[in-house]
């Protein structure tokens, strides 16, 4: 859970623009958030916000990522290829398709995946959104993946004080 308390948040206030922590991070969204990665293994993460509220563009769009060759393809009877992903994008990305970066992508984000599933409160569901693609090679439906339904009053890894701090300007992470 989050560290939480008034001595905390006066040592917050007193140390703005002093701040220094092992990881600090720009914005509160879906990728900002999985800081809690790092604060799990010990770290000290801030999270910067300069919204109001956290959670960024992913608070909007419903959270939807896009990982090829995911284990939730199945759910879905779907079956996905490294190679027809490559192909999807060398069709797409045209001349700005850069192998090594994609290669990079392709061989990580499924590991990123399973990682976050595993060691994290980070959920997402299989779902029928097709690539935008359709007419390009490799296209496929599934690799777009929604965030799962979440009970945010549970045992979530940042408290309700944090969320005030985020109003404030800004959130220490912190596991036990």
């Amino acid at each position: 859970m989050a560290a939480c308390g008034q001595a905390e948040e006066n040592q917050l206030k007193e140390r703005r623009g002093k701040m220094e922590a092992d990881v600090i991070v720009i914005g509160s969204g879906a990728g900002g958030l999985t800081a809690v990665v790092a604060a799990k293994a010990g770290l000290d993460v801030v999270v910067l916000e300069s919204a109001p509220v956290f959670g960024g563009t992913t608070a909007f769009s419903g959270g939807g990522v896009w990982i090829p060759v995911n284990h939730h393809m199945k759910e879905l009877g779907v079956d996905d290829s490294r190679a027809e992903a490559e192909a999807y994008l060398k069709s797409v990305l045209g001349n700005f398709y850069d192998a090594a970066k994609i290669d990079t992508y392709l061989t990580n984000a499924p590991r990123m995946l399973d990682y976050l599933e595993r060691n994290t409160e980070v959920l997402l569901a299989a779902s029928t959104i097709p690539d935008y693609a359709p007419s390009a090679p490799g296209w496929k439906t599934g690799r777009c993946l929604l965030t799962a339904d979440y009970d945010g009053g549970g045992s979530a890894p940042i408290s309700t004080c944090c969320v005030r701090r985020f109003r404030r300007w800004a959130c220490s992470i912190r596991c036990r």
